[in-house]
């Protein structure tokens, strides 16, 4: 949190970092593309226990045939099958979130265990405090998940006494708290408890004071890739709604699912940017009351059947079919799914549900459940097709482009970025990494902050990745690219145009004119447009501070030469210069244009941009308030850098 912003909390990290002692990321290629797969893999295996833990909150809370329905809904999922092979703190707090599900709906439904009750309700918190210290996005469940605990404190048809229940509370509370606590002292130890709670919380308030966006958009894309899923999952929930305020829902759990996925839904709609990772933690409940909605209507209908007369369900069936294809045509046609023609698709749809009436009829429970679990795959399976067959080139781009930056660039060389990731294994050239226009976290001081860092040498990236989210941050920072770096030809990658005073085709002979030429980019901060007087072409210096970006491709001691005039005469300022940090002289000025000559130390100089800076014992306005010109204390015409 110190080196580079992060807005997440450590866990992630802290789990991931061992890993890299296996791996030479920075250095080789290979290694590296090695080590995405390794994480990927990984993911994988926690999206695969996140399925495995889905399953047995089901059968838990519904029953088997629950369990098995609203597993295969969510592994169908393309939100879900998309974000969990991504490596990104939420795969990590997804089975600890559901893991805590698991124990807690156990314990509350007194399913035999080994593991003492009270124990139980411990580790439900244990697992969602460790949740949290992987991604704040779990605080979104709180107030749905605290007013489920107080439910079941608080309802006298649940199992126990009063004071017994409240006593589970407390150990559940003392179980969330110990990974809270542990990792706060953890940073509290190492001096930066501020910088955690800044980044993690604080700064994350400020999200929806500049910038929103609506999660409904998000919602129409979910809704068309599963709209009978959704369908039935509202349904379900609202069963559930229904179940909780009975007795045996109560003591089921019904409270505890109802109420967590209700908090997860309502906050996407009080969270500024909810991307398709916020979904995450409620499409395993979501799933789950499809599939108990789904199980519950087939069994009703199919009870149904048994007590009336076959020839009366057949045209009741038939009743049946007409109204939910009707109803099928109308979903189809709002939600558009990318599968076949919209015709066909319903005509998919039309025999499905022709097949499962017959099923029914025939008393094939579980088959009517499988057929429609078959015609729900076709939209995922064809999403999931495009996403990875040989038409999506973007995975594979984008290695090429990591390969690319890699082999251009040494470890050490920080590298600037938008939102591409190009340089993941590069050092950030700014203390904020995530440059996008819609990032409010970056205010207009800090984005010109940037600017002057970028213009007066301070920061100097070897690539700069010029993508639209870096465009729209700052104007001023792209216009800088487009004067000072060129593009490589791999889409957004940017390098610093070959220019350098001691080399090159140029031939500047280490010379750097101020006033106009091809050198005239590189002056920074603190300096007025050119003015011209006669033959002479210079720029006058703008407040204390000037500095100017000197190119060097091969440091060593210098010798710097600076033809300037002091354009404050009462008193005369002196001049002091600084390379990249370190004051290496002063000069007293003098009346009309003069070379001053200052010598640099091996050491100051390095291969690349040198940061100039040029500062002034004192400026007109501070010497004289009641001067109203520009304020300038010096003229300067070239500054020209020679080895000794």
């Amino acid at each position: 949190y110190r080196d580079f912003f992060e807005n997440h909390t450590p866990g992630f990290f802290y789990l991931v970092a061992p890993l890299f002692s296996f791996f030479q990321v920075e250095t080789s290629v290979t290694e590296t593309f090695a080590f995405f797969y390794l994480a990927r893999t990984i993911a994988l295996l926690l999206a695969g226990i996140s399925l495995l833990l889905s399953f047995r909150l089901g059968r838990l809370w519904g029953g088997a045939r629950v369990a098995w329905v609203g597993t295969v809904l969510l592994g169908l999922d393309t939100i879900f099958l998309t974000k969990t092979i991504e490596v990104r703190p939420d795969v990590f707090s997804l089975p600890l979130f559901l893991a805590c599900l698991v124990t807690l709906v156990g314990a509350v439904r007194g399913t035999p265990s080994p593991l003492p009750q009270r124990l139980r309700f411990a580790m439900s918190g244990l697992f969602l405090g460790s949740a949290l210290m992987f991604t704040q996005k779990i605080l979104l469940v709180g107030p749905g998940f605290a007013l489920a605990m107080l439910w079941y404190v608080g309802d006298p048809r649940g199992r126990g006494r009063l004071t017994s229940r409240f006593i589970d509370l407390l150990a559940q509370s003392a179980g969330f708290l110990i990974p809270v606590a542990v990792t706060l002292i953890y940073f509290a130890y190492h001096g930066a408890l501020r910088e955690f709670v800044e980044l993690n919380f604080f700064l994350n308030l400020t999200y929806g004071e500049t910038t929103t966006m609506s999660p409904v958009p998000l919602l129409e894309v979910f809704v068309g890739e599963n709209p009978f899923h959704v369908v039935l999952g509202l349904l379900g929930c609202a069963l559930g709604i229904v179940g909780m305020l009975g007795r045996e829902g109560a003591r089921r759990g019904d409270p505890i699912l109802v109420l967590s996925a209700l908090s997860l839904f309502v906050g996407l709609f009080l969270t500024p940017l909810p991307y398709h990772q916020y979904y995450l933690m409620f499409q395993p409940l979501l799933a789950l009351f499809a599939a108990s909605s789904l199980v519950r209507l087939v069994d009703s209908f199919a009870r149904e059947r048994l007590e009336t007369e076959r020839a009366r369900s057949l045209p009741l069936g038939i009743a049946l079919a007409l109204v939910v294809g009707a109803g099928l045509s109308l979903v189809i046609r709002w939600v558009q799914p990318p599968v076949f023609t919209e015709t066909l698709y319903i005509f998919v749809w039309l025999a499905v549900a022709v097949l499962g009436l017959f099923l029914l009829l025939r008393g094939e429970r579980d088959w009517v459940l499988v057929t429609f679990l078959g015609a729900t795959a076709i939209a995922p399976l064809h999403r999931i097709h495009d996403l990875s067959g040989p038409s999506n080139t973007k995975y594979r781009k984008t290695l090429e482009q990591i390969a690319f930056v890699m082999g251009s660039t040494r470890p050490s060389d920080p590298v600037m970025d938008g939102f591409t990731g190009f340089g993941v294994f590069r050092p950030h050239a700014h203390f904020y990494w995530l440059l996008q226009e819609e990032f409010p976290l970056v205010s207009r001081g800090q984005r010109e902050r940037l600017y002057d860092d970028l213009a007066s040498g301070r920061v100097d990236p070897k690539l700069i990745f010029l993508d639209r989210n870096l465009r729209l941050f700052s104007s001023e920072v792209a216009e800088f690219v487009e004067r000072n770096y060129e593009p490589v030809g791999y889409d957004v990658v940017w390098r610093r145009k070959p220019i350098w005073l001691d080399h090159g085709p140029m031939e500047l002979a280490g010379k750097l004119d101020l006033g106009r030429g091809p050198t005239s980019d590189l002056v920074g901060p603190g300096w007025y447009e050119p003015d011209t007087e006669g033959m002479t072409s210079f720029r006058r210096s703008r407040g204390r501070r000037s500095w100017l970006r000197v190119p060097i491709r091969v440091p060593g001691e210098l010798r710097v030469v600076v033809r300037a005039r002091p354009e404050w005469l009462d008193p005369i300022p002196d001049l002091e210069l600084s390379v990249n940090g370190t004051p290496v002289g002063q000069a007293k000025l003098s009346e009309g244009w003069r070379d001053y000559e200052f010598r640099v130390p091996a050491w100051c100089s390095r291969s690349g941009v040198n940061s100039f800076l040029f500062t002034y014992s004192h400026v007109p306005r501070q010497s004289d308030p009641e001067f109203k010109g520009r304020n300038a204390a010096l003229a300067m015409e070239f500054l020209k850098v020679e080895k000794f």
